[in-house]
């Protein structure tokens, strides 16, 4: 489904990020794992170099847009081109609306939303030179209820749905398809929501049940394969029907 194709995945050290990179492997790709986790990524590389996979690893903070910017040149220097980007790393933390503070602010912005447009902007000059590339973007179902206590979250991923349909019509002239999946409550970063860890307050949903990173990796592979070559500017709710509000 994604022979010959070069992927790159941020958020690969574990969650969704991870099971992204070893589906996109077990398709075809050769992987670029990036995370500013390094332990993290030489995990998930060994998973795919066992599988018979190609990886490179890229430790990187994604708040250093400097940085973030060198190691795209770096990845396309090293593998030949990027024909992929999923964007799937991210922070977040509950915090009382009256308690975020600038610096809070910064950082969830500087992650969240600055390094989903660097990495676009920055991916898809080569992408356009090609006239194909697949940009897989990771907002949340906060972005489109939002979150009394996490407001500076739900705000950066109501700015990446902005963006999404903003390259989207930007970049279609090249065929480069531009979307979204909102998953919820499935990745490593509900280690800050106790509740959900311990099965409880667990928002409801049609499914009736928890999901994991294996649920929603499947939505990052259609997106990202010759399947969804006429699908862009979309927002795909991955969360178990969980936007749909409570069950009836």
């Amino acid at each position: 489904m994604l022979a010959d194709k070069v992927a790159v995945v941020t958020g690969a050290a574990a969650g969704i990020g991870a099971e992204v990179a070893v589906r996109y492997a077990a398709a075809g790709a050769r992987v670029a794992l990036v995370d500013r986790d390094a332990a993290g990524l030489e995990a998930v590389a060994a998973r795919i170099d066992e599988a018979g996979g190609e990886t490179v690893r890229v430790p990187l903070d994604l708040s250093d847009a400097a940085a973030t910017i060198e190691a795209v040149t770096g990845i396309e220097n090293r593998m030949g081109r990027i024909d992929v980007l999923a964007n799937v790393a991210g922070i977040t933390g509950r915090t009382d609306f009256d308690a975020i503070t600038l610096d809070s602010l910064d950082a969830m912005y500087a992650v969240n939303l600055r390094s989903t447009f660097v990495l676009i902007q920055h991916v898809a000059r080569g992408m356009r030179e090609r006239r194909y590339g697949k940009i897989v973007n990771t907002a949340s179902i906060s972005a489109v209820r939002g979150q009394g206590s996490n407001a500076h979250y739900s705000a950066m991923k109501a700015g990446v749905l902005g963006l999404t349909r903003s390259a989207a019509k930007a970049l279609g002239p090249f065929q480069i398809t531009v979307n979204a999946v909102c998953p919820v409550a499935v990745t490593a970063l509900t280690r800050d929501y106790p509740d959900l860890q311990a099965g409880r307050a667990l928002p409801p949903r049609s499914l009736n049940r928890a999901g994991e990173p294996a649920d929603v990796a499947p939505t990052y592979l259609f997106l990202a394969s010759p399947h969804s070559d006429y699908v862009t500017g979309v927002t795909v709710h991955c969360d178990g029907g969980f936007h749909l509000g409570q069950p009836a």
